[in-house]
């Protein structure tokens, strides 16, 4: 059953920014979606290294292992709107990072929810017949 929900006039809507968690299972076509990120998206957006961003001490800064806080603030600071976790299991913490409802995405400032995110995160992987390759 659909349901079609009323916009907010636009000067009262408050937008929250979605970032791309890109989790590349092995041999599943993860190359093949960075690429497409990339030209899609632009190469500012992406992180250069296959969507995986860099920090100080590594290439491969092991997204999978970074807290919340981290994230949002690498997304703040590096303007990209993708990243690919492809070392560690997926982390848990990051379904605390996911919008539940359309209104999640775009809220009313006279709504009474309080918009504590300052990112939401958008859940991708592929998925690819093992034999077929």
């Amino acid at each position: 059953k659909s349901v079609i929900l009323p916009s907010p006039p636009p000067e009262e809507t408050t937008t929250v920014p979605v970032m791309v968690w890109y989790d590349h299972l092995s041999k599943a076509g993860g190359t093949s979606f960075c690429q497409m990120a990339t030209n899609h998206m632009g190469r500012v957006e992406v992180p250069g290294y296959n969507c995986m961003p860099s920090d100080e001490n590594y290439r491969d800064a092991r997204v999978g292992e970074w807290p919340n806080e981290k994230l949002i603030q690498y997304y703040h600071t590096s303007h990209k709107h993708l990243v690919s976790n492809e070392w560690e299991p997926f982390p848990l913490d990051k379904f605390q990072l996911q919008a539940t409802s359309p209104h999640d995405l775009s809220l009313s400032s006279s709504s009474k929810t309080t918009m504590d995110h300052e990112l939401w995160l958008l859940f991708v992987t592929t998925l690819r017949e093992p034999l077929d390759r």
